[in-house]
């Protein structure tokens, strides 16, 4: 979106040095961050489940955190 680094790191709180880390594949994103960075530039991340086909907002898939359960 034509920003810089340091103009995304004022306007996500995220360290200019972990964004550029991120862009050189150095270190990997979390959700959170990823979702905070997309935000700052206007897009919103959907999580689309393969089963149902049903379309998630990142925001809601945190009720899910703890909602882990492992089937056979």
């Amino acid at each position: 979106r034509n920003m810089k680094q340091t103009d995304l790191s004022k306007k996500t709180k995220i360290a200019t040095s972990t964004i550029s880390n991120y862009e050189i594949d150095s270190i990997s994103v979390s959700a959170e961050n990823l979702n905070i960075l997309a935000e700052a530039c206007d897009f919103e991340l959907l999580v689309k489940d393969k089963k149902t086909e049903k379309i998630y907002k990142l925001e809601d898939m945190k009720r899910f955190q703890n909602d882990v359960r492992v089937r056979k």
